[in-house]
């Protein structure tokens, strides 16, 4: 390892620490035989625990320490593995104690210490200590079987302390170092200064190209200038920033492959509380290290000179079919120039006899906060692998498990990538690998159908939702997208293609940052050339939305169109001039907005120190192509505000203009007469509400209550009369549907899904999808099978009944019932019993009869609602002419009393005298059809209570009615009918007339509607009831001379 293969045969000139102290006589220093142990198990570590993964992975109950002390080579093995973990905990614990006195020491005499030889030696160490706890860890944590970690601490342990708590400890005392580092930030005068590294910074200093089109990668020009040597930093000292580096890097290793695993040896004492899973402590520290040591201009630029370093020899790497390494082995970063020059120290001074003209590197800031950023995002790619393949195979117990980390890693996480791209969004590689991550996180916290991670799910997209547009939560059309925005929204699309089933309260989230950015000019002045198909890719989403949709089981379905009716809510009942005024006010208060953030930092600048500036400017000189920040800047933004009230973007198309245009034509393809002007104004949510129904009319019952509901609230409720018409079109249209059989569509597939989403690596576009190729088998869709559900009413038809009936507007009223006139017209023949009731209630209620016994409580009697009443009344008369065959539900007991009744209510109307002498026929036409006892026994008793009605010509013609009924009908009477007919219906009607004959005031007509001369026998109250009176005397007289026989005979 440390000897040079061509000198071998002259061992005079070989090198390393062992030939040197073999040379001198020396015994081999600390460093040296540390050196000496991580070579060794580097080479046999595989090895030793190759042996113990198969002796105690394997292991049953009957295993004791005999057994394994009798086994040579696993014995050998287990102990070799346990001095040397208990050798690390030492070295590690050792380490923190002496660093933490040190620096309370320095910080009591604020003054730091001088480098010296010790220190040097303590920094190679540390280093290999590093090093070997590395190759410990990932080679423990490599088993696959959890079994393993239970046999190795029950038997395989020497002394009183498990493995497992050794390898903890190792891990905590790592993340101790890194946390001294934050502290060490945290404590500095400048550590936060509010600076944003924006699109007009990153032109300013030409760090590189936008975002490609592609949806996962960005790609960066080469950069200008790259310092050779590491920046210092003057707010923590070179060795706390080694340790944190160091430190970082063996927890990268951890969390990057091994994240199972340590949930694993977490649990092996039985407690799966998030706050107990080590992750969690990682990312913890790893993500306040990151924001902190981010949080003010020095600190950003060091880590994005790190990022785009480190992207673009990761570009080159891949180009040439390489992957980059760290210094301790494989890994998914590459920090070699921090890592190197560490390695380099440290064999230098392993080598060399004489160490005084060696010195301790500079430790790099930039690439600790990147390291430190991807150690998160390390822990986020692993969470998000195991939530896979746990849904693949998976238990309850795992299922606990990934909860706890999702839970224990969602905060940190979080945190910090709000951090980055909010500070960082002008850098594409920053917010390309943190949109990344969201989404990586997003997907894993999906797979689990525990409570507290669907909060937690329901948080990451709200904070990834808020990143999608510059305000978010206010209306602003005029407001300028940037690039982090796009991404944003490319990232929100792609999570909702792959997961739309999981996605339940969150679609008030995404469908309401859609509605916002469906308005906003997809032209931006912050945008480059290449981001010019994202935007119309995304503009498309628009319109496969509702055919997205079909994808949906009906659960979801159903849940997306309740959140469509959410924001639905909040618009459709205000007339759109009301809302274009609120849209125009929001306008001007983003327009300042927008100045005051593109200002931001120009404000900040002059708040930092002279030091701190200086030193940026050469640092984007160096760095970024030698232009200096301020000036650059400065004209960036005068730019920026110019282009801003002038230019393309009032011409520009919006997001939702294509989905509207292609609603105007779907519009007039359902005989919907909205004008085009309308359409196009129409709240956006309201119109996907129309064309997702229309897109899944083939299962319409699953979302029509729903929809029936919303529509007929803003029919009763809006006050625009364009969205009140609108509305009532739709419903007219979904109508017939909704009463008709199942279509063949219907048929064949249910109420599951029509489509499936593409696959992602299929094409370039999120929401785009294919039909099912066979409706027959249902795991082509990955649903269910069909069951076979009870019949159901339809909901259209009562939803719309029970709106008619609760409006407190005559125009709203004659409205839907002209519309209801439409309906029964057309799909009248398929009108079933239940709905036949609610509709005949619904013409009952509008009859305008006084009266407190039907439960209304709004007045319909007056002048205003005459016009509802005779509309209503010729709906009944269309159910009763060409619906009511003599099958029909008349045999329905309820029907037939719901029938009866309507006739009854439109006799007592007071609107229209000739419509209650027609309501009072069709109660003898009912007869007629239905002579059956019951039925029977109901007409006489409303006739008779009809021909106590205070208006003359009614129950005269009532009592006709009455008696004519009887005389036609009376030789099917059965004795009892006869008995009830004669005492209770004609003898009530006789005390009933004369009882009101003796009550009435006598002079004139009780009433002022006649205006015309009344002939002297009829001129009075009096004299009207006298008619009546001798009106059923004849009758009487009628009944006695025709069926006096019959009568004889009971």
């Amino acid at each position: 390892k440390f000897s040079s293969p061509s000198q071998q045969s002259a061992p005079a000139d070989l090198v390393g620490p062992f030939s040197v102290a073999a040379k001198e006589g020396l015994s081999p220093s600390p460093t040296t035989s540390l050196a000496l142990v991580d070579m060794v198990l580097r080479q046999s570590c595989g090895d030793l625990f190759g042996v113990c993964f198969d002796f105690y992975g394997s292991c049953n109950d009957d295993v004791n320490n005999d057994m394994r002390t009798k086994n040579t080579g696993v014995d050998f093995a287990t102990r070799i593995i346990i001095q040397t973990f208990q050798l690390g905990q030492s070295l590690l614990g050792s380490q923190y104690c002496y660093h933490v006195t040190k620096f309370a020491m320095e910080l009591s005499l604020k003054e730091a210490s001088k480098p010296s030889a010790s220190d040097l030696m303590d920094f190679c160490l540390f280093y290999y200590t590093a090093a070997m706890v590395t190759t410990l860890l990932t080679s423990y944590l490599s088993s696959d079987s959890e079994r393993f970690y239970e046999s190795f601490d029950a038997y395989g342990g020497v002394g009183d302390v498990p493995m497992s708590e050794m390898a903890l400890d190792m891990m905590k005392q790592l993340v101790s170092f890194v946390a001294e580092a934050t502290e060490a930030y945290h404590k500095s005068a400048d550590f936060e200064d509010g600076y944003i590294f924006t699109q007009s910074e990153r032109e300013s200093f030409d760090i590189g190209a936008t975002n490609s089109t592609n949806n996962h990668t960005a790609s960066t020009r080469t950069l200008a200038q790259v310092p050779s040597q590491p920046l210092p930093v003057s707010s923590i000292s070179n060795e706390t920033l080694w340790r944190a580096f160091l430190a970082l890097d063996v927890l990268n290793h951890v969390v990057s492959s091994h994240l199972e695993q340590t949930s694993w040896i977490d649990s092996v004492g039985g407690d799966n509380s998030n706050e107990k899973f080590t992750a969690s402590s990682i990312a913890i520290a790893a993500s306040d290290f990151a924001t902190i040591s981010a949080s003010n201009r020095e600190g950003i630029l060091h880590l994005l000179l790190a990022a785009h370093a480190d992207d673009q020899k990761g570009t080159e790497a891949e180009s040439n079919g390489e992957k980059p390494t760290s210094a301790f082995g494989d890994a998914q970063i590459s920090e070699s120039e921090n890592s190197n020059a560490a390695a380099a120290v440290a064999s230098k001074v392993t080598d060399a006899l004489v160490i005084d003209s060696v010195e301790i590197p500079l430790c790099d800031a930039g690439v600790t906060t990147w390291l430190a950023f991807r150690t998160v995002l390390s822990s986020v790619k692993s969470l998000n692998e195991l939530a896979v393949s746990n849904e693949i195979d998976s238990d309850a117990r795992s299922c606990l498990i990934l909860s706890g980390l999702v839970n224990g890693l969602f905060p940190p996480s979080v945190s910090m990538l709000q951090h980055f791209i909010r500070r960082m969004f002008g850098s594409p590689v920053i917010v390309t690998h943190t949109l990344s991550s969201y989404q990586e996180l997003a997907c894993a916290s999906m797979t689990i159908p525990f409570q507290s991670t669907n909060e937690r799910r329901q948080a990451i997209l709200m904070s990834l939702c808020k990143l999608c547009l510059p305000s978010w939560g206010k209306r602003r059309p005029n407001c300028q997208l940037k690039e982090s925005n796009i991404d944003s929204l490319w990232t929100m699309l792609w999570i909702v293609h792959s997961n739309y089933e999981q996605l339940s309260d969150e679609w008030d989230i995404i469908l309401s940052t859609l509605d916002q950015l469906a308005i906003i000019s997809i032209w931006s002045p912050k945008l480059h050339s290449s981001y010019a198909k994202k935007t119309a890719e995304i503009a498309g989403c628009f319109i496969r939305l509702p055919t997205f949709s079909t994808c949906f089981t009906h659960v979801t379905l159903s849940q997306f169109i309740t959140s469509l009716v959410k924001l639905s809510e909040a618009v459709s009942f205000e007339s759109l001039s009301e809302q274009s005024t609120d849209i125009s006010r929001e306008n001007s208060e983003s327009t300042v907005g927008d100045a005051i953030t593109d200002n931001t930092n120009a404000d900040k600048e002059s708040s930092i120190g002279g030091k701190l500036m200086s030193w940026t400017g050469g640092l984007a000189g160096r760095a970024f192509g030698g232009a200096t920040a301020p000036s650059s800047s400065t004209n960036n933004r005068t730019s920026f505000n110019r282009s801003a009230s002038t230019g393309p973007s009032q011409f520009s198309k919006i997001y939702s203009e294509d989905l509207r245009e292609t609603a105007c034509s779907q519009m007039g393809s359902m005989k919907i007469s909205t004008p085009r002007a309308t359409i196009r104004k129409i709240p956006l949510p309201l119109l996907l509400i129309a064309v997702v129904t229309e897109a899944n009319s083939y299962r319409l019952s699953v979302i029509e209550e729903t929809v029936a509901n919303h529509l007929c609230e803003i029919v009763a409720r809006s006050s625009s009369a364009e969205l009140r018409s609108f509305a009532m079109e739709v419903l007219i249209h979904f109508m017939p549907l909704s009463l008709s059989p199942k279509s063949e569509i219907s048929l064949k597939f249910g109420i599951r899904p029509l489509m499936v989403p593409d696959r992602e690596d299929k094409n370039e576009s999120p929401l785009e999808v294919h039909p099912i190729e066979d409706a027959s088998k249902p795991e082509a869709s990955g649903q269910p099978e069909k069951v076979d559900s009870p019949k159901v009413e339809p909901k259209l038809l009562s939803v719309l009944c029970q709106t008619i009936q609760h409006t407190t507007q005559a125009e709203t009223a004659n409205t839907t019932l002209q519309a209801l006139y439409g309906v029964l017209e057309g799909a009248g023949h398929n009108l079933s019993g239940g709905n036949l009731i609610i509709v005949i209630n619904t013409l009952s209620v509008l009859s305008g009869c006084d009266s407190s016994d039907n439960g209304i409580v709004i007045n319909r009697s007056t002048r205003q609602w005459a016009n509802v009443s005779t509309l209503a009344f010729q709906n009944l008369k269309l159910i009763l002419d060409d619906f009511l065959e003599s099958d029909s539900p008349l045999k329905s007991t309820e029907a037939r009393d719901a029938i009866l009744d309507c006739c009854v209510a439109f006799g007592r109307s007071q609107h229209d005298v000739n419509t209650s002498l027609t309501a009072t026929g069709m109660l003898w036409s009912l007869a007629d059809r239905d002579s059956s006892p019951g039925t029977l026994d109901i007409v006489l008793s409303k006739l008779a209570f009809l021909a106590m009605d205070s208006r003359p010509e009614l129950r005269n013609c009532s009592v006709n009615t009455l008696f004519s009924c009887v005389v036609g009908l009376g030789d099917h009477f059965t004795d009892d009918q006869w008995e009830k007919c004669l005492n209770d219906t004609i003898f009530g009607v006789m005390r009933g007339i004369s009882k009101n004959k003796k009550s009435v005031v006598y002079g004139g007509a009780n009433d002022e509607r006649y205006k015309v001369a009344v002939h002297h026998s009829r001129d009075s109250a009096s004299k009207q009831w006298a008619t009546t009176q001798i009106l059923v005397l004849r009758g009487l007289e009628r009944v006695m001379r025709l069926l006096f026989s019959r009568l004889l005979d009971t």
